[in-house]
């Protein structure tokens, strides 16, 4: 970077230094990322009083254990085998569980439960957990070559900033020169009139608008996601509300009834009308990700959900009275118990992600809060190996390394991926995927199925067609060889179940 090009910037950052508070200073765990604990410290009496009574029932905790302890050679974690012994009753010698204590994002949990067969001969088990033992040896090495998720550089004064291994961040709207030969140059995108617009992409009214109590009991054992429009989204897993950078607002800028960004296509259903939330997740601070009016109406219906946001984010949201504020870093997770309606319990665990991009609001505040994606696993609290999980990349560039690694620690069952907001490529390609790489980043976190999201609502001032975004990703995916119904676009309310 030129010294002009770096005193241009720090001009912009000094002066919104003078107008915002300081950077918040990431957590301990969040400097640590992933906490270190090497202590192989349960027996398997305490394996079994913490364990065994909840996984089986009581019937299990007169049962003979045999132990089979080993370190992994890579990431230093320590299992333990537990499986019944001779003595043990017939009719229980079925099941077999492993104990493994982590100092990875993965945390502790019983990592197998495989019905076998071993009321005759014990060789058939001590062959199982040999290949067992194998596979998490391989397992192991795909996860140290994932590595940790990294940290943003952090700076007092100039608040975040994407790290230096980021290879494709080189932000030209810092440069005046490129700042202004892409405003002389831009042209004005293909807007269809309304009434092609309704055609190509018709409103749906979502079903929790049509039949709230039926949504309910629906929702309750299944996963389901509803486009609102933009980078909004209503994802619900086993009865769990997750609401995604909610935006219902005209024009996404700080005078939504003036100037900004204008809204072409409406939102399925009023802020009004969603169904009680009970967690939000917040990407970052631009306008059409963020929408004051929405958070009033939703934090006053739902005053108990848990606001998820990015460090330094909080502040925009206490002057609304919520509650439940969650300010992440990344590589950081934080838990939430639910009780459902029904009285059946739900657990969310959270994660913060990176994610290339940048944060403003009113010009001198760039950088000021920091800026991230999500994932989001909801399980039975009780039986956590039935669960779903979801990924939102909120916006971002390709950080490829990075996806790799999410590809690696999560298994993603959804993913909500932005394909708007990427041309011309030479200015925008920093910040915004195109649809092509968005089909790559599908790939590469190897997602069970995948929703377009950021296109086909606001006219962002990029200069592809309105509607371009979707032809685009229609014939690269193809090129690519992804199957149609992996990575889809759908229209605004539309319900789709994964």
């Amino acid at each position: 970077m030129r010294k002009g090009h770096l005193y241009f910037l720090q001009f912009l950052m000094l002066l919104g230094s003078i107008c915002a508070k300081p950077a918040r200073k990431p957590s301990a765990q969040y400097e640590a990322n992933n906490p270190v604990n090497h202590s192989h410290s349960m027996t398997k009496i305490q394996f079994k009083e913490k364990f065994m009574s909840s996984i089986e029932g009581i019937e299990y905790n007169e049962m003979h254990f045999l132990t089979m302890y080993f370190s992994s050679r890579v990431l230093k974690w320590n299992y333990m085998f537990v499986y019944p012994s001779e003595k043990t009753p017939d009719e229980k010698k079925t099941k077999m569980f492993v104990y493994t204590e982590s100092d990875s994002v993965l945390e502790s949990a019983i990592v197998l439960n495989d019905t076998i067969d071993i009321s005759k001969d014990l060789s058939d088990l001590h062959k199982k957990i040999n290949q067992k033992k194998n596979n998490v040896y391989l397992e192991e090495s795909t996860f140290q070559e994932a590595g940790k998720l990294c940290i943003p550089f952090t700076n007092k004064q100039l608040g975040y900033s994407n790290p230096k291994s980021f290879s494709t961040w080189l932000p030209r709207f810092i440069y005046p020169k490129d700042l202004i030969t892409w405003m002389l140059s831009k042209e004005k995108p293909f807007i269809p009139e309304k009434s092609e617009i309704e055609k190509k992409l018709p409103v749906i009214t979502p079903a929790f608008v049509l039949d709230a109590q039926e949504y309910i009991n629906n929702t309750e054992e299944s996963a389901v996601v509803t486009w609102l429009g933009h980078a909004s989204a209503l994802v619900t897993i086993s009865g769990i509300n997750i609401l995604a950078d909610p935006v219902f607002s005209k024009r996404a800028s700080s005078f939504p009834n003036t100037i900004g960004p204008i809204r072409h296509v409406p939102p399925p259903c009023t802020a009004e009308a969603l169904p009680v939330v009970h967690a939000v997740l917040i990407s970052h601070s631009h306008h059409d990700h963020f929408d004051p009016e929405a958070v009033k109406v939703i934090s006053k219906k739902s005053p108990d959900a848990v606001w998820f946001v990015p460090l330094g984010f909080d502040a925009h949201l206490m002057q609304y009275d919520i509650k439940n504020i969650v300010c992440m870093g990344w590589g950081e997770i934080k838990t939430h118990t639910y009780t459902l309606e029904s009285g059946k319990k739900r657990r969310i665990k959270v994660t913060s992600v990176p994610a290339q991009h940048w944060g403003c609001r009113t010009g001198i505040d760039i950088f000021r809060e920091l800026w991230c994606g999500w994932i989001a696993t909801v399980s039975d609290a009780k039986d956590r190996s039935i669960s779903k999980t979801m990924y939102f990349a909120g916006d971002t560039g390709m950080c490829r390394k990075e996806f790799l690694k999410i590809g690696m620690w999560f298994n993603i069952d959804l993913a909500l991926i932005p394909i708007g907001c990427y041309e011309p490529s030479w200015f925008i390609y920093p910040q915004h995927i195109s649809p092509k790489e968005a089909l790559i980043l599908h790939q590469i976190i190897k997602a069970k199925k995948s929703v377009a999201i950021h296109w086909g609502t606001y006219d962002m001032g990029t200069t592809e067609d309105f509607l371009q975004p979707r032809d685009d990703l229609i014939r690269d995916r193809e090129a690519l060889g992804i199957d149609s119904s992996e990575f889809i676009t759908v229209c605004p309310g539309e319900l789709i179940p994964f």
